[in-house]
């Protein structure tokens, strides 16, 4: 995709990913939990995906560096990444780079139920509420079986570690978020294990066959 197609790309440049505090505060030991939290974070996330949802193929959208796409790789997952900004895809690692390309979540390019399992962890809160169901339909349109949305909110342990980050711009309650999948006829996962952070909705595949994200 040409940069003059996605004005939202130079906001995530060097300067923002290496002079936002984010959730920082000052205080030792919170910023080193916090810390370790982030690190941890992406580890987590592809044990829990490869242990609980068995995908054979992923794509993380919004993938930044592809920490993640990494670690499911080493867990034996075929995943890929696209992200928006030309800072991180240039600045990551180099085993991680021939799996990763450019692109927008508003239009991915890819035909419709390329991928097992399609996520996002903390994406949606950076897309403005209008533009917000657009985004969630082509994510469902290019997957297979699910969709996977970890979305900073107003959580309890939002509220304790929290992320002060400039460009997010839709940030609302794990309600609010229920309302607009329920509004793009979308019921998330019940299930506890799979609700193992703050902020994770599961829209599994039998909520994505009728029209809803399909081009």
């Amino acid at each position: 995709m040409e940069k003059e197609s996605n004005p939202l790309m130079n906001k995530y440049d060097q300067k923002y990913f290496e002079e936002t505090t984010f959730g920082l505060t000052g205080n030792p030991l919170r910023d080193s939990l916090s810390k370790l939290v982030y690190r941890s974070a992406p580890l987590v996330r592809a044990l829990m995906i490869k242990l609980f949802l068995h995908p054979k193929t992923v794509l993380d959208v919004g993938c930044g560096k592809g920490t993640l796409v990494l670690w499911l790789r080493r867990l034996g997952v075929e995943a890929f990444g696209v992200d928006l900004s030309d800072y991180t895809l240039k600045n990551a690692p180099a085993s991680a780079r021939k799996y990763l390309r450019r692109a927008n979540v508003l239009d991915l390019p890819f035909k419709s139920g390329s991928f097992d399992l399609v996520t996002t962890f903390a994406l949606l809160e950076h897309i403005p509420e209008k533009d917000l169901p657009k985004a969630i339909k082509e994510c469902q349109r290019v997957a297979k079986r699910q969709t996977l949305h970890k979305i900073y909110g107003t959580s309890r342990f939002e509220q304790i570690f929290p992320v002060k980050d400039p460009t997010h711009v839709t940030v609302r309650s794990y309600r609010w978020w229920q309302k607009l999948f329920q509004q793009l006829n979308l019921r998330p996962s019940k299930k506890f294990l799979l609700r193992w952070e703050a902020g994770i909705f599961l829209l599994e595949g039998e909520f994505l066959k009728g029209k809803v994200g399909l081009k």
